[in-house]
């Protein structure tokens, strides 16, 4: 069953469907704003049937050490009273809490159960890639049932819009509309929407190595790998364009030279969290 759920989970990844409340505090100067209102998103769901179906059969993948507990108790507790929004700083952690809980699951999975694993995230991130270069070609969103799987609503004239000069580029071909849209997918924005290819590209690649390709991994590749280059992200690119390099190098000493960077920036890392449940007015005055 907790594999079943896992698996459910990764299916609905690039999906971004949501369910906005809309409390008091979620209000500036008369307008709602969605970073203020608190969201039940479809990927909560099973996040949720996770934990509880783990709670009720005792089998938490958390460490029986109360002395790890302590300290992070304490912190949380402190973050949430002194917090201007005290539910929605619980709400936070408490997702975070269902988080963690869904990594260590995974984490504890065989090799074998782990490549099955992929195969739904691979389905549904080819879904979101062809959607992101539909987006590219028409130039806006599609809509219908789009739209319940998170796109949001645009075209290339809205105000604000991600987009890339072509103009520069040796060929004509987009001579009458040199600012081309980015595509955004069902993701917030496209470089968020790169982030998410670049990694799972860089996983499916890594995977090839030890394993034959199967139609679902091709079909991956052949909608994902040019819906981050549309994406013009030039950090997911510089990634991207960096794989057949780490492709020859041990993964041993990869993971261990990112281990001790990780390691050195950790403490830096944690010093944001001192701060996340932000004022009001500092998000108004983020907004303005």
């Amino acid at each position: 069953m907790t594999f079943v759920i896992v698996g459910f989970l990764l299916f609905l990844a690039p999906f971004q469907t949501g369910l906005h409340f809309w409390p008091p505090f979620a209000y500036s100067f008369g307008l709602r704003h969605d970073y203020l209102s608190p969201t039940l998103f479809l990927t909560d769901l099973p996040l949720l049937a996770l934990f509880f179906f783990q709670l009720f059969k005792h089998s938490l993948p958390f460490p029986n050490n109360p002395r790890l507990y302590l300290p992070l108790t304490l912190f949380i507790f402190f973050n949430t009273f002194f917090s201007s929004l005290p539910v929605f700083s619980l709400l936070t952690w408490f997702r975070w809490l269902l988080l963690l809980n869904f990594a260590l699951t995974t984490a504890a999975f065989p090799a074998p159960k782990l490549k099955l694993l992929l195969l739904p995230l691979l389905f549904s991130s080819s879904l979101v890639s062809l959607l992101a270069l539909a987006q590219f070609v028409l130039q806006k969103s599609l809509g219908g049932l789009f739209y319940y799987l998170g796109e949001r609503t645009f075209t290339h004239l809205t105000p604000g819009i991600a987009k890339f000069d072509v103009s520069s580029l040796p060929f004509s071909l987009f001579s009458n509309n040199p600012a081309l849209l980015r595509p955004y997918s069902t993701f917030s924005h496209p470089n968020s929407l790169a982030g998410f290819l670049l990694i799972l590209i860089c996983l499916t690649l890594f995977s090839l190595k030890k394993t034959r390709p199967t139609l679902l991994t091709l079909l991956f590749l052949l909608f994902g790998i040019p819906a981050l280059l549309l994406t013009a992200s030039k950090t997911a690119l510089l990634g991207l364009a960096l794989i057949p390099f780490a492709l020859y190098l041990n993964p041993q000493k990869i993971l261990n030279r990112f281990s001790q960077i990780s390691a050195f920036i950790l403490p830096f890392s944690l010093i944001p969290l001192l701060n996340i449940s932000p004022t009001i007015q500092w998000l108004q005055e983020r907004r303005l």
